[in-house]
């Protein structure tokens, strides 16, 4: 009996042990709760959640955190100059998450390592060098680090893509990085004012278009060919409200505002211009130089009140190295599908989608997303397909599906 008894009290004593520490738990979850900022969930991926994960923590957690970021964090940044701690996977380089451009040689503002400006070929002038001879000479640590450093950009353009303005601006504080969330850039006159001038070219022959992309493409994403419309965009400088040289750089694009549909036919930006020494001497790189606003405005002006109706981005005969070694690694070893039916439509959820979307030319597109919401409204990129010119296997086009975030 006398065990029995023995036996009850260490059990109440272990239970009364097991209240206090419960208790205390409690007490200590509530004071971090109470210090601890709150930001809304991100969803916009790994990159996002891990993040907002790291800055909810009490103060001192965070201050501990922050101490070793220098050594532990690659960084994205987004803007020109504001850099966002961003975990590190392997050795990643720098990533910018600028207002990108899309051609060849550049990414408007979305530079990965020391590139600059630009990057979607069609039509564009060959490169000095073709994009295959380039990505042959890179080094398996150069090709490591541009994947994780376009994974993470594209993955942190899709978290400020989907969230409203004012939790997308609380995810940018969140990753401390102070670059304005709209475009500076609303006005059409913007582009005289920095040295562009706009000429609406001859309509693209339809059976042109038909033969660079593809008949059952232009189909599914809904062009009517009748109705596209060419500009040119040029900064050629010397304009009312610019009293530079220009530097020769091109955003060309077909627009059809009914079907919300944006072909970017050719694009070199200013700073790719001056950088391989096209620009003519004393040529002034304007602050208004990236792709996506530019396009943004050009596509304001031509769709008007069918503004917000924006669904596709094509970007045909691409050729700048990183978007096609990017794609290569995603499409793996069958190689570019000719056929648009062949061409799997890849999910911006995916390391594989997010790593296009932080391409050279996609990166473009996600900001040009994430900067005009007044404009667009909540949209963000839904899907990807890779695909070859029929005929052509080593022409590449790269089309972003749009829709609700």
């Amino acid at each position: 009996m006398s065990q029995l008894l023995h036996s009850r009290n260490v059990l109440l004593c272990c239970l009364l042990l097991l209240f206090i520490l419960i208790s205390l738990l409690s007490f200590r979850t509530a004071n971090v709760a109470s210090s601890s900022v709150e930001y809304p969930p991100g969803n916009g991926g790994i990159l996002g959640n891990t993040l907002l994960r790291g800055i909810n923590r009490d103060d001192e957690n965070r201050k501990r955190h922050e101490s070793n970021q220098n050594a532990n964090t690659s960084h994205i940044t987004i803007g020109t100059s504001v850099k966002a701690p961003v975990n590190k996977r392997a050795e990643p380089s720098d990533v910018e998450m600028g207002e990108g451009d899309d051609d060849n040689g550049d990414s408007d503002g979305m530079d990965i390592v020391d590139d600059d400006d630009d990057a979607t070929g069609s039509g564009d002038d060959e490169p000095s060098e073709d994009s295959a001879d380039q990505i042959q000479n890179w080094t398996e640590e150069k090709k490591d680090q541009l994947w994780t450093a376009s994974f993470e950009k594209g993955a942190a353009l899709q978290c400020v893509a989907k969230e409203s303005k004012e939790d997308a601006r609380k995810l940018l504080d969140a990753w401390k990085v102070n670059s304005p969330l709209d475009s500076q850039y609303t006005s059409y006159n913007d582009l005289d004012k920095n040295g562009w001038v706009t000429e609406d070219e001859a309509k693209t022959d339809p059976e042109t278009l038909k033969r660079e992309v593809g008949g059952d493409a232009l189909k599914a994403i809904g062009v009517d060919l009748t109705r596209l419309q060419s500009i040119a965009t040029l900064h050629l400088g010397m304009t009312d409200e610019w009293e530079h040289e220009g530097t020769n750089a091109y955003y060309n694009a077909e627009y059809d505002a009914l079907n919300g549909v944006i072909i970017v036919t050719e694009a070199r930006s200013p700073e790719y211009m001056v950088k391989e020494g096209r620009a003519p001497h004393g040529a002034a790189v304007p602050d208004m130089k990236h792709w996506s606003d530019i396009t943004f405005l050009e596509w304001a002006h031509v769709a008007g009140s069918r503004v917000a109706g924006l669904s596709n981005i094509l970007h045909m005969d691409v050729d700048n190295p990183e978007s096609v070694w990017i794609a290569e690694k995603v499409i793996g070893g069958d190689g570019l599908p000719e056929e648009w039916a062949k061409a799997k439509e890849i999910s911006p959820s995916t390391q594989e989608g997010q790593a296009l979307l932080g391409s050279p030319n996609g990166g473009g597109v996600g900001w040009l997303l994430a900067q005009h919401k007044d404009a667009l409204g909540k949209k963000a990129v839904r899907g990807i397909k890779v695909f070859a010119t029929p005929g052509h296997p080593e022409r590449m086009n790269v089309l972003f599906r749009i829709g609700r975030a």
